[in-house]
């Protein structure tokens, strides 16, 4: 096989209350392993779920290995990324077409794109980080979407 240039990770979790985070698939040992995977800072790591805390946890857990990019992508310059990004979120899922139909403040898929951080970039975090070994779960709220809303 070749590179991977997108791991795509829709609605993960079902137990996600904080009680069950260390069960949960986006965990580090998963994050480490897809940013291994992937074949270099231009790929893309996809995560799509109904749940905010687990697209909140996630932007911190992912910080050690990725760089989180605009949800939509319009800012990025990369258009080759842009067109990967929308063909595999453009089927949704049978979870997703549930939470669409529920409708209301429970009918958003909030969704979280990365990309690899370059050996730079990890050089300077080694240097200067110790918070996101510290991260503890984030509670369930009511809050809105940070950004990211399908």
């Amino acid at each position: 096989g070749g590179p991977v240039a997108a791991i795509l990770v829709q609605c993960p979790d079902p137990h996600w209350k904080s009680k069950h985070q260390k069960r949960r698939i986006l965990g580090p040992k998963f994050l480490k392993d897809c940013a291994n995977c992937l074949a270099s800072p231009d790929a893309v790591l996809i995560v799509r779920t109904d749940v905010l805390v687990v697209a909140q946890d996630v932007s911190i857990l992912a910080q050690e290995y990725f760089v989180e990019i605009s949800s939509s992508l319009h800012e990025n310059k990369q258009q080759q990324q842009q067109q990967l990004v929308e063909r595999l979120c453009s089927i949704p899922t049978e979870r997703m077409l549930y939470v669409q139909r529920k409708g209301g403040g429970e009918g958003i898929i909030h969704q979280r794109i990365f990309r690899k951080r370059t050996k730079e970039e990890q050089q300077h975090l080694d240097e200067n980080s110790s918070a996101i070994h510290d991260h503890q779960p984030l509670q369930d709220t009511d809050q809105e979407p940070l950004f990211g809303i399908y």
